[in-house]
């Protein structure tokens, strides 16, 4: 039986003075064969499903799997992952099939580009269940003593004798704002189909988020709101309680202090609006800045948290892009193929 050739939506569109460079397997394809670089069959996708983002949420899968072995018998939660990481298993594995589906291009482009976010969401959510019983560590005495040491005061206090409910009310939507304010860089080149460009900066960002994971495993720190005494909550006009209760109900790992996962995923953010589109850089420029005082001031972080967070984020930027330049032309393009 013949199979039908499908066309790889790989090649990236090429705007203004960037230029992303193609893989080398995929480059050396299109110069000497452009018509059988977009023409890859089901066979060749079936042969080798997966992309580097499918392959990158294995890898943390397969990590975070083998922290829980270590947990089984201290963390009372024990039997809920031994079906939860089953159950995402074959979620990764069941998307990455996506790609040779009957499904129309544009849900499958739309499913492809939405899955890795409900990947991250469901095992950070498992996270509260291993990351407390893995190590007897707790550094908060530490990290509050460098902040000392730094800064000469701990800042969350500080800034408690310079807090007001307008103030609080702006940061802590500042806070808030932090969440979606990755899709609109990634959506936008979505909605350009910039594909290699939306692939390259996910992995990019699912980087960042799992080295924070797997660092929280060893630096359980539940930050100063719950470490160091403050004269009490923060009072707010209208938001901050309802954001604040919101984040205590879906926070279920609170020890994730350590490093500023909101700083690393800033720092990404912002250079890749800086790299594809200088405007809406300019704009985030004050929300940047807002939810980085944001982090210190609603007492989710100390000042070295936010600090570890940035150097995470730029060191991130820089290697997992070469990483992804490495392999993803041992993939398949993650958005897979259209007939």
């Amino acid at each position: 039986m013949v199979t039908k050739p499908l066309r790889v939506i790989w090649r990236p569109k090429l705007r203004g003075a960037h230029k992303t460079k193609l893989p080398v397997a995929f480059e050396d394809m299109w110069k000497s064969d452009p018509h059988r670089a977009q023409n890859i069959n089901l066979d060749s996708i079936r042969s080798r499903p997966l992309s580097a983002l499918d392959a990158l949420h294995l890898c943390l899968l397969a990590v975070v799997a083998v922290f829980y072995v270590f947990t089984i018998k201290r963390t009372p939660w024990w039997p809920h992952p031994l079906y939860i990481y089953p159950v995402l298993l074959v979620f990764v594995l069941v998307m990455a099939r996506l790609r040779a589906s009957s499904m129309s291009l544009r849900q499958r482009r739309l499913a492809l580009f939405l899955y890795p976010i409900v990947f991250l969401l469901t095992i950070f959510e498992t996270l509260f269940m291993i990351v407390p019983y893995f190590s007897p560590l707790r550094p908060d005495a530490f990290l509050a003593g460098l902040d000392r040491t730094l800064l000469g005061v701990d800042p969350t206090v500080w800034m408690e004798g310079h807090a007001s409910p307008p103030l609080t009310d702006l940061f802590y939507f500042c806070y808030v704002v932090y969440f979606p304010m990755p899709l609109i860089p990634f959506g936008w080149m979505f909605a350009q189909q910039m594909f290699h460009e939306v692939e390259e900066s996910t992995f990019t960002f699912f980087t960042a988020c799992y080295a924070s994971y797997i660092l929280y495993f060893f630096f359980p720190a539940v930050g100063p709101r719950d470490f160091l005494k403050h004269d009490g909550p923060l009072r707010g006009i209208v938001v901050s309680d309802p954001i604040r209760r919101l984040i205590d109900l879906l926070e279920l790992n609170r020890f994730d202090a350590f490093p500023s996962l909101h700083a690393a995923i800033l720092l990404t953010t912002m250079l890749v609006a800086w790299r594809y589109h200088k405007k809406m850089f300019a704009w985030f420029l004050p929300i940047a800045a807002g939810i980085t005082v944001s982090l210190i001031y609603c007492r989710y972080h100390y000042f070295v948290d936010v600090l570890a967070g940035f150097v995470i984020g730029g060191m991130n930027f820089l290697l997992s892009r070469k990483l992804f330049a490495r392999i993803c032309g041992r993939c398949v393009p993650h958005f897979g193929v259209h007939s």
